[in-house]
């Protein structure tokens, strides 16, 4: 689970950003909206509202780049320049600087890292202390044109093999472009790992282009299919199931080289899953046969029959919830699902309905739910707590982020006339519209 979240000089983010998911002290209101961790306190959801432009989004790419840099998706690249904020000089020659704190498998860690121009500067792992003080796992810093590697040698890298395994970690894995975290499953220490199995199973950012990549194999799964169809038809959109069908590869692949290739990673690892489209179709090998792995929705009929469709034949609305299926893990484990634009294509009373139902007293989910939005109708005190609220605006061209904590209002305040009328800030500046001149 994320406790805080720090960025600083990426895109609109000048200067240094947080946001974080601790409850306010004083604030009693829906305690069963706050995990009880033996050290820490934490929040399970947080909606964050802004004008447009503001860079509610850019939060949540900084949080998305850094998570793929540590899987291995990109690197750091050559030139930072374009990620920078760039209305400054200073900052587009300035190192981009990220960190995030978080609670996984038992261990409760921080993990940072600055990096400039295809190197990482420094790179850091600690396990947070709480009441003592916090314990490094490892550093790497860049210095003199040399990457200095500095680990625990008490508790975690103490024993001769580990400092013969370490020289080998510097010839071999500590390359200037590439964080060391990433190397998890080499180092093979389970603080470590669990680092990086965060960023892999505990960390999810929806995009309003993202689609759910892994929905076939999802719904292989009998719990989560029941999920899946459960909501699905909660939802009255016409939409009775989603089901997979196989059929013969080379009948859904019609590019010999793609066929080719993806016939050879199959063969390589008949375990492997391959993700051919946007519609989530996938290949596999079962039972040594070539598979199409597809996904179909079903609508009922006139008559009562189920009537099979194409999922790209769905509504924008229905496809969106498809997406949105990924916050079955926030009810079954301690994942955090970030969503961006969260009512896109969503009806405001369903969007709301929703909201009200995952965060019910009889909802008990396990995981935290963050997502970005501009509808004012779930600025609603009855919903959420006050420190579940954020706002993200601009100041002097750059975005800054705070909760609505830091004003202070009674508990049975309108926020969302408050907002509107821009008691808290970040609401688009209109101008003098009667002054443009719509006449050509």
């Amino acid at each position: 689970m994320l406790i805080r979240f720090v960025v600083q000089n990426y895109l609109s983010i000048g200067d240094e950003l947080e946001f974080n998911l601790l409850p306010e002290q004083y604030k009693k209101t829906f305690p069963h909206h706050v995990y009880e961790d033996k050290n820490v306190r934490l929040l399970k959801t947080s909606a964050i509202y802004g004008a447009n432009g503001a860079g509610k989004s850019n939060v949540l790419a900084a949080l998305s780049y850094l998570q793929r840099l540590v899987l291995g998706k990109l690197d750091v690249p050559k030139s930072t320049a374009l990620l920078t904020y760039r209305l400054n000089d200073d900052k587009i020659s300035a190192p981009i600087h990220m960190e995030v704190e978080f609670i996984h498998n038992d261990f409760s860690l921080a993990y940072g890292i600055e990096f400039h121009n295809g190197i990482v500067l420094n790179e850091y792992l600690y396990e947070l202390g709480f009441k003592n003080d916090d314990s490094l796992i490892f550093e790497r810093k860049f210095e003199n044109g040399e990457t200095v590697l500095n680990v625990d040698s008490k508790k975690v890298f103490k024993t001769k093999s580990d400092a013969m395994f370490l020289n080998v970690v510097k010839e071999h894995f500590l390359e200037n472009h590439l964080p060391l975290l990433r190397f998890a499953n080499v180092i093979k220490k389970p603080v470590v790992m669990a680092a990086y199995d965060w960023f892999m199973t505990g960390l999810y950012v929806v995009t309003p282009n993202s689609k759910f990549a892994s929905l076939v194999e999802a719904l292989s799964d009998a719990n989560f299919n029941k999920f899946a169809n459960d909501v699905l038809n909660s939802f009255n959109t016409g939409l009775e199931k989603l089901e997979v069908e196989t059929i013969p590869l080379e009948e859904y692949v019609s590019d010999p080289q793609m066929l080719e290739s993806v016939s050879e990673k199959l063969h390589k690892d008949p375990d492997v899953r391959i993700v051919l489209d946007d519609l989530g179709v996938t290949a596999a090998l079962i039972d040594g046969q070539e598979l199409a792995l597809k996904p179909y929705s079903y609508h009922s009929s006139d008559n009562g029959k189920l009537v099979k469709f194409e999922l790209d034949e769905e509504s924008d609305g229905s496809r969106r919830l498809i997406d949105y299926i990924p916050l079955f893990q926030i009810l079954t484990s301690d994942a955090t699902v970030f969503i961006d634009e969260f009512e896109r294509s969503i009806h405001p009373s369903l969007l709301k309905a929703m909201v009200r139902k995952l965060l019910g007293p009889d909802s008990n989910i396990k995981g935290q739910l963050i997502f970005t939005t501009h509808d004012c109708n779930l600025l609603d005190q009855s919903i959420f707590r006050q420190d579940e609220i954020w706002f993200v605006e601009k100041k002097e061209g750059k975005t800054t982020m705070y909760p609505l904590t830091d004003f202070q209002i009674r508990q049975e305040l309108d926020i969302k006339k408050g907002y509107i009328n821009g008691r808290f800030g970040a609401i688009p500046f209109l101008g003098d519209l009667d002054n443009l001149n719509w006449k050509y």
